[in-house]
C-alpha cells in the first residue's frame, strides 16, 4: 500500500480550546485558577502553550512520569523560553550562560540537580532548624512586641512575611538590615520569569537579578575566608574537606 497521499500525522495532544486562553501570567487566571486547570484535565491535558512556548502538563500521573524521566523530559531548558526572559534582560545578564541560570535547582538535571537538591535538604534538617529555633522564637517575640507597639498593623506584612524572610536570612549569614534587599531581589528573580514587562522593566529587572547575585557571591566569599554559624559556612566547610581527601 502506497503512503504517498496519506496526509501527515499531526499532534493528537492540539489543545481542543484556544491554547492562548491557558495564560498564567493574567489577572484574571490568577483570579481563579483552579477553572482553568479544571478544563485542561478534563478537556486537554497536555497540550502547547504559545504564550510560555512550553508544553503544558496537567495530570498527576503524567506529572509522576515527567518528572522521573529526566532523559526525555529535561529541565535544562526552562529558562530559555523567549517568552519568559526577554532579549533585553538577557543582555543585561550576559545570557543564558549566567550562574543565575545555569546553577538554578529548576534548570538543572541530576547530576547537578541532586547535589543541589542535597544542600537544600542539609539547610532544613530537623538538627539544622533545631539549632535555629531559639533564633526565631526570639525574632517571634520580636515581631509581636512591634506589632503590640504600633497598636494597629498589617498582620501579613508586618508578620507574617517578616518571619520567613529575616528567618532564612540568618540562615545564610545575610544581616537583617539587608533582608529587605533580599525580599525585592527575591520578587525581581520572580518577576523575570514573567513575560508582559515592557524593554525598559525588562533591563531593570535584569540589573536587579544581576545585584542580587553579586551580593550573594560576596557574601560566600567572605564566609569562605571568615566562617560563622551559618548554612554557607557549612558548605564551604564540606566542599573543603571533600577537597583535602
Amino acid at each position: 500500500m502506497t503512503t504517498d497521499h496519506v496526509p501527515a500525522q499531526t499532534c493528537p495532544l492540539a489543545h481542543t480550546r484556544a491554547p492562548e486562553a491557558f495564560n498564567p501570567f493574567t489577572p484574571q487566571f490568577n483570579r481563579d485558577p483552579y477553572a482553568a486547570f479544571r478544563a485542561a484535565r478534563t478537556e486537554q491535558p497536555v497540550f502547547f502553550s504559545p504564550v510560555m512556548n512550553m508544553w503544558v502538563v496537567t495530570r498527576y500521573d503524567d506529572l509522576k512520569t515527567v518528572m522521573k524521566d529526566v532523559v526525555a523530559f529535561s529541565s535544562a531548558g526552562a529558562f530559555s523560553s523567549a517568552s519568559v526572559v526577554s532579549p533585553e534582560a538577557l543582555r543585561v545578564l550576559g545570557g543564558l550562560e549566567h550562574p543565575v541560570y545555569r546553577y538554578s535547582l529548576v534548570n538543572t538535571d541530576p547530576p547537578a540537580h541532586t547535589r543541589f537538591r542535597t544542600s537544600f535538604q542539609r539547610a532544613f534538617s530537623p538538627r539544622q532548624v533545631a539549632i535555629l529555633e531559639p533564633q526565631i522564637r526570639t525574632l517571634t517575640h520580636q515581631l509581636l512586641a512591634e506589632l503590640r507597639a504600633t497598636g494597629q498593623a498589617d498582620v501579613i506584612d508586618s508578620f507574617c512575611n517578616q518571619l520567613p524572610l529575616l528567618t532564612i536570612c540568618r540562615l545564610m549569614g545575610v544581616p537583617d538590615a539587608d533582608a529587605p534587599d533580599i525580599k525585592r531581589w527575591s520578587t525581581d528573580y520572580i518577576r523575570l520569569q514573567t513575560p508582559g514587562w515592557s524593554s525598559a522593566e525588562q533591563q531593570a529587572i535584569g540589573q536587579s537579578v544581576l545585584d542580587y547575585y553579586n551580593y550573594m557571591l560576596a557574601i560566600v566569599r567572605h564566609y569562605a575566608t571568615k566562617p560563622a554559624e551559618n548554612l554557607i559556612s557549612a558548605r564551604s566547610r564540606r566542599v573543603r574537606a571533600s577537597r583535602s581527601r
